[in-house]
């Protein structure tokens, strides 16, 4: 547990706020489209998935920021 805060530490202390910003920003979006466009199916499971991947994507960029990698492409797909 305290690998995970670390973790989260040093990306606030290393992170591009902007991009970050931007980032959050565009996957808040994102997840009222698909949950808007998913309404009339009364599941929220694509909704679900989407929240997922973005904290696995975002989790998994931090990890490699904090071990030198680029934290570029993070490669984590959540099948649907």
């Amino acid at each position: 547990m305290q690998w995970i805060i670390r973790v989260i530490q040093n990306f606030i202390k290393k992170g591009d706020w902007v991009l970050l910003f931007l980032c959050l920003l565009t996957t808040g979006f994102g997840c009222v489209v698909i949950s808007s466009a998913t309404d009339y199916m009364g599941s929220s499971r694509f909704l679900t998935v989407q929240l997922a991947g973005s904290g696995c994507t975002i989790l998994h960029s931090a990890d490699q920021r904090q071990r030198g990698g680029s934290g570029g492409a993070a490669g984590v797909f959540v099948p649907v």
